[in-house]
């Protein structure tokens, strides 16, 4: 991008339209030399943050941080340190990741919107309360040619988001305890537009399902295995499973059970299966069935759920890993990817982890095991460079990070293990395998 002719203010990005889990560089050029400069961004199409309950993403999101330009009249966010604002100290992205819903607005569509295609931020540099120049970009969760398929299954709902146009491998994504698809949908969009078809699929709590968490049958995982298989645009040689907390959960459980799945993900595993979900009790039941059977299952009480200190729990005694209630990930043959934090704050994910990838080890099952440990944020470990606002914004900047490093190790593993999809980049480190 070059300067305009009469050098008036001008924002920089270099890339005004870019996938939502990539980084991106702004720079500001011809700004008053030596002054405070406000820079403002503000979403101006309705936004969805995978990190917040759906209802606030209906809300304009706001960030600002105050700059002091140099000699020349610039300012680089690579390189210069927010001096106030929504964030301090040096955030390249923190325009992006420090996004909050303005609370006194209102929303601007009626219903809280479910992950669109992507949305724009505006932004604007202000000194003195004049508005020096302003830039609108892009972000998109999904690319414009990809196919969105609706999908109803036997005791599912699903969404296949289809990069368009070719035969692609697929991957199908589980969200959590919250129920629905919203956040299985928006990692799916990711995925999609990487180069794989990604089924977003609903288990329970949405229209024509069980409303709680309770009983699940396992066969869900089966039954969307055969329907991806049965597809002329997917190949059905390479079909992954990416699961996130109860999700992944449902993911080791199904996958030690269920064949033909060439590569695993599990985001903050549980290395058990634990006790259904009704509201927010424990529903007295196993959380899964398997050929009408429930499952052995750990019961859990309420205070469980609230702990400050998950890792302490005695879900993860040595004994645990021989319970009834245990995963067995040695039957699990496929590779298998997993990441957690050491600060969980939901369940002991860290320690299910390392549990999960010894008793792959000991048991020389012949399929790759990787652990990847996170030390900073907690049980959502989501799409990069969105706003995570639950965690303390101390640490915004290494939540962030470590958020787009787990992506990228599982981009770069189902490339690996999937390939990838016909005009779509890889990236280098996909090759290795």
């Amino acid at each position: 991008m070059s300067a305009a002719n009469d050098d008036r203010p001008y924002i920089q990005v270099d890339h005004s339209t870019s996938p939502a889990d990539q980084e991106i560089s702004i720079s500001l050029h011809y700004l008053p030399p030596n002054r405070l400069i406000t820079v403002e961004a503000q979403t101006s199409t309705p936004y969805y943050c995978i990190n917040v309950p759906v209802q606030q993403s209906g809300l304009p999101w706001r960030a600002q941080a105050q700059y002091l330009s140099d000699n020349e009249g610039t300012i680089d966010m690579r390189t210069d340190p927010s001096l106030s604002g929504s964030f301090t100290g040096l955030h390249p992205m923190g325009l992006l990741y420090c996004l909050s819903p303005v609370q006194n607005a209102a929303p601007r569509t009626p219903q809280s919107p479910l992950p669109a295609r992507g949305f724009t931020l505006h932004l604007r540099a202000m000194h003195e309360g004049a508005v020096l120049c302003d830039k609108e970009i892009r972000r998109n969760y999904l690319t414009e040619q990809s196919r969105i398929i609706p999908v109803q299954g036997q005791d599912y709902r699903g969404v296949l988001y289809h990069p368009g146009g070719i035969k692609a491998p697929a991957i199908m994504v589980l969200s959590g305890s919250e129920g629905g698809s919203d956040k299985a949908r928006n990692i799916a969009q990711m995925l999609c537009s990487h180069g794989f078809a990604a089924l977003a699929i609903a288990y329970f709590h949405a229209e024509g399902l069980a409303e709680n968490l309770d009983g699940i049958a396992l066969e869900i995982v089966e039954r969307a295995l055969e329907y991806l298989s049965r597809r002329d645009d997917i190949d059905a040689g390479h079909i992954g499973l990416y699961g996130r907390s109860k999700g992944a959960e449902m993911a080791l459980a199904a996958t030690q059970r269920i064949p033909g799945i060439a590569a695993v993900v599990a985001n903050s595993p549980s290395a058990q299966v634990l006790e259904g979900i009704k509201g927010r009790m424990p529903s007295r039941g196993s959380s899964w069935t398997w050929r009408g059977k429930e499952l052995a299952y750990r019961k859990f009480g309420i205070r469980d759920l609230l702990k400050r200190n998950p890792p302490s729990d005695s879900l993860h005694h040595p004994a645990s890993t021989v319970l009834p209630c245990a995963i067995e990930p040695e039957n699990i043959k496929a590779p298998l990817l997993m990441f957690a934090s050491t600060h969980d704050e939901i369940w002991p994910a860290f320690a299910s982890m390392r549990a999960l990838s010894e008793r792959r080890v000991a048991n020389d099952i012949g399929y790759p095991t990787i652990a990847v440990p996170c030390t900073s944020v907690g049980h959502m470990l989501t799409i990069p460079w969105m706003p995570n606002p639950r965690y303390p914004s101390a640490l915004r900047h290494t939540n962030a990070q470590e958020c787009a490093r787990a992506w990228k190790t599982t981009l770069e593993f189902f490339g690996a293990h999937l390939g990838i999809a016909e005009g779509h980049a890889c990236p280098d480190e996909c090759r290795r395998a």
